[in-house]
C-alpha cells in the first residue's frame, strides 16, 4: 500500500516493512551544510508493533541497499510490472 511517493508500506510474511525517503543538511567538512538523501526502514509484527528500524544518510555503507530497497518498494506499490507490460502490449498491438 502506497502513502505518497516518499513513504510506502508493504506485508511481507507475517510483518510489514515500512521504508520512506527524505533529505536533511549536513556537514561537507568546510564548515557548510549540503543536501543529503536519507532512508528510513521499519519492520514491524502483524500488530504493527517496530521491532527493529535503520536509519542511513547518502555516503554511509548501506545507503545503496536501502535506496534499492526503496525503489523496489516504490515499484510494487504502483504495480510498475503491470503498468510497463500494458503499455509494451499496446506498443506491440496486443
Amino acid at each position: 500500500m502506497a502513502f505518497d511517493n516518499e513513504s510506502f508500506r508493504a506485508p511481507i510474511g507475517t510483518g510489514f516493512l515500512h521504508i520512506q525517503r527524505g533529505t536533511t543538511r549536513v556537514d561537507n567538512g568546510d564548515g557548510d551544510s549540503i543536501p543529503a538523501l536519507t532512508h528510513s526502514v521499519q519492520v514491524s509484527d502483524s500488530q504493527g508493533h517496530v521491532f527493529t528500524e535503520v536509519e542511513s544518510i547518502e555516503g554511509d555503507p548501506d545507503f545503496i541497499v536501502l535506496a534499492k530497497l526503496f525503489a523496489a518498494a516504490r515499484k510494487a506499490a504502483f504495480s510498475g510490472d503491470h503498468v510497463l507490460d500494458v503499455m509494451l502490449g499496446v506498443l506491440r498491438g496486443k
